[in-house]
């Protein structure tokens, strides 16, 4: 059976309609019959509107906005206080709020600013000067120090959710290209002399840190992976693997595992713990070559575990 050709009216009603009957044609093409019937303009016009209607929120265009901030502001926020000659907020205060004394901030400003030209003031393509390097510095540690969200610091440092979304991954970049040679390193044989000197002045001979494992809360944790990363009926989780010395020196730090692991489980997956797993199974000859950092390692986690029991028979012994 052929296929009925359209009639005459509504080939002239499509040909007058723009591309957004695409649609209507291809239902055309597919139910020749039906559309017959739709002799009347004002039938087919009524259908294209509606077909409008729905697919319009498809078609919606966002334009983007400028927001008029004053940076200059913001920066003078910061100033007066911080680091003006009488400042709002006392020394203490600025420790609890970015985690850190003035001074080590001020040298991180100086750090990132040295390595990275984004942390440059610079003028716009309009002629205005964009935002200081302490603004984006102190964008950055708010968000690291708090885990707020990008636009959490849009009110007191004037800067938009991309931009401190930007100037985070350029601050952690800038960190590491700044103070990695220095800080993030393994211990040289003169650590390992000062560390083990500090333990023996301390009544801990033989011991090059501490390590420890914490939870650090996981806020925004996805629900199907949240029974992997809660202990105990608490908030999801990850853990923090760290070994410090006693001025804070963090020399070993292993973070991401789900926190229903317990610290015997971190240790047996960090590095410490598989390196001292293949030095175990190490030939005695290959045990006499190792170098004298890894054979520290393993005297200083036994050392540490007996001095923990004499200390703790010390406790037990003493009259109270």
């Amino acid at each position: 059976m052929d296929i009925p050709h359209p009639s005459v009216r509504l080939h002239q009603t499509l040909e007058e309609e723009d591309d957004d009957c695409t649609l209507l044609r291809y239902l055309i093409q597919e139910d020749q019959p039906n559309y017959e019937l739709l002799d009347d303009s004002e039938e087919i016009d009524a259908m294209v509107a509606a077909m409008d209607e729905e697919s319009s929120f498809h078609r919606t265009i966002h334009v983007r906005r400028l927001v008029p901030r004053d940076h200059a502001d913001g920066e003078a926020r910061i100033m007066r206080h911080y680091f003006g000659a009488n400042p709002v907020y006392t020394p203490e205060t600025f420790r609890k709020k970015f985690r850190m004394k003035q001074h080590v901030f001020i040298r991180i400003l100086n750090g990132v600013h040295s390595v990275d030209r984004y942390f440059q003031q610079r003028e716009n393509c309009t002629g205005l000067l964009g935002l200081s390097p302490l603004q984006k510095v102190v964008a950055a540690m708010r968000i690291l120090a708090y885990g707020l969200p990008a636009d959490a610091v849009d009110e007191y440092v004037q800067i938009g959710e991309s931009t401190a979304c930007e100037v985070l991954y350029h601050f952690c970049s800038a960190i590491i290209a700044a103070f990695g040679k220095e800080y993030l390193r393994s211990p040289t044989p003169a650590d390992v002399a000062r560390l083990l000197q500090v333990g023996q002045s301390r009544g801990f001979p033989g011991m090059l840190g501490s390590i420890d494992c914490m939870h650090w809360d996981w806020r925004n944790c996805p629900t199907a992976w949240k029974g992997m990363f809660t202990e105990r009926g608490k908030h999801p989780s990850m853990i923090l693997e760290a070994v410090a010395s006693q001025n804070l020196w963090i020399w070993h730090a292993y973070f991401g595992l789900p926190g229903s692991c317990n610290d015997i489980n971190v240790i047996q997956t960090s590095s410490i713990g598989k390196s001292s797993k293949h030095q175990t199974n190490k030939p005695n000859s290959d045990i006499r070559k190792s170098s004298k950092h890894q054979t520290n390692q393993i005297q200083t986690s036994r050392n540490t575990a007996n001095h923990c029991n004499l200390h703790c028979d010390k406790l037990q012994n003493h009259p109270s």
